[in-house]
């Protein structure tokens, strides 16, 4: 058994390891992209959670989340390896004192959330839950939220150093 003090004297702190040079190289990548106003390139963002009143099903889920990816991506202008959806089906709420079908969601991004792209999400989000799961659109609220870099984690860091 060693202390800490002790075992800090005998490492070498002089050598990167591999990973954290590698991890490094990529934040400053980012960080220099996002200094030239290149915000939509960012990794680890958007992100899309959303809650539904109505069981969704396995496979049915899997392919309204793979949908909403692919529509977030393209109307963000964002890769869509960096999306992120979450869905939590047949959770207990109401709307207006009612247990009828109903859904409640946040998207969140680093740039590009404005009036136009926030509509379009909208429109297909409500197709979609009205189509395949009987969610009226008049019952459906989304929280659209534009994230500073400083407030939004990747990968041990933050977009703003």
């Amino acid at each position: 058994m060693f202390s800490c003090a002790r075992h800090a004297t005998t490492l070498n702190t002089t050598t990167t390891k591999p990973w954290r040079r590698r991890r490094e190289k990529r934040l400053d990548g980012i960080k220099s992209r996002s200094k030239r106003g290149d915000l939509e390139l960012l990794p680890g963002d958007p992100s899309f959670l959303l809650h539904v009143s109505c069981e969704m099903g396995l496979g049915i889920r899997a392919d309204f989340m793979k949908e909403m990816s692919k529509h977030i991506a393209e109307t963000l202008s964002k890769p869509e390896t960096y999306v992120c959806v979450c869905v939590h089906d047949d959770v207990s709420m109401t709307w207006g004192g009612k247990e009828e079908p109903c859904a409640l969601g946040t998207l969140k991004s680093i740039g590009g959330i404005n009036l136009e792209n926030n509509k379009k999400v909208m429109e297909k989000l409500c197709e979609i839950l009205e189509r395949d799961f009987m969610i009226p659109k008049n019952r459906v609220y989304v929280e659209f939220v534009d994230m500073e870099r400083e407030n939004c984690g990747y990968d041990g860091a933050t977009f703003g150093g």
